[in-house]
């Protein structure tokens, strides 16, 4: 039920004090990612990863909502994942960080890679919400930020094998922790990413049973 789960999400952000339009407008996309860009502005990636923590309660509960909606909006509302997204890099970035910021810069990566064509950029967040990863060493959350960076920003800077290594922990560190639908997605990544670098069918669907 992913249109219920981010009603549910949207409903719960207006209470945090975050409004996110039911059906964005381009405009309001752009407007959302000038917002982010501005939170951003005069703050490299390596400063971003040594920011406070932070403290104020209703901002941590609304970047938990924000990335726990991620993969319903992603399928679901489409228009809406990048303000989903933008709105927690804006919290991060003016507020401090907590561990789920390595999701958050991560996604933030996706966008900068895949709709805006900053792969440098991109790349540059993803590596940001590795090292928040190893700083926090917060395996809830790695199993999500691995299947991001691994899916959709590595493979734009480096050969797409080196994705096979952090598909595989993200696997296992989701299994462990019961993040089972990234720790899926993750599995499928892995298989996918393995038939497209040319290994043999029959040992793909046996890696696949397994």
């Amino acid at each position: 039920e992913l249109a219920a789960a981010v009603q549910l999400g949207v409903r719960l952000l207006h209470q945090l004090g975050v409004r996110l339009p039911a059906q964005p407008s381009q405009f309001q996309i752009l407007w959302g990612l000038g917002r982010a860009k501005l939170a951003l502005w005069g703050k490299p990636t390596d400063t971003l990863a040594q920011l406070p923590a932070m403290q104020a309660p209703a901002a941590i509960a609304a970047t938990k909502v924000l990335a726990s909606i991620a993969s319903a909006t992603y399928l679901a509302a489409p228009n809406l994942f990048p303000l989903t997204v933008f709105r927690q890099v804006e919290l991060s970035a003016r507020q401090g960080n907590l561990p789920d910021s390595a999701f958050s810069y991560a996604m933030y990566g996706l966008i900068m890679c895949g709709v805006v064509g900053d792969l440098k950029g991109g790349y540059q967040f993803g590596q940001l919400a590795i090292a928040l990863l190893d700083r926090y060493e917060t395996r809830a959350l790695s199993a999500r930020t691995l299947f991001v960076m691994s899916t959709f920003i590595r493979h734009w800077r480096e050969p797409l094998a080196t994705t096979l290594p952090e598909l595989q922990q993200g696997f296992q560190l989701g299994c462990e922790m019961g993040d089972l639908e990234y720790a899926s997605f993750c599995g499928q990544m892995s298989i996918m990413h393995r038939l497209f670098l040319g290994e043999s069918l029959p040992g793909l669907a046996e890696q696949a049973d397994t």
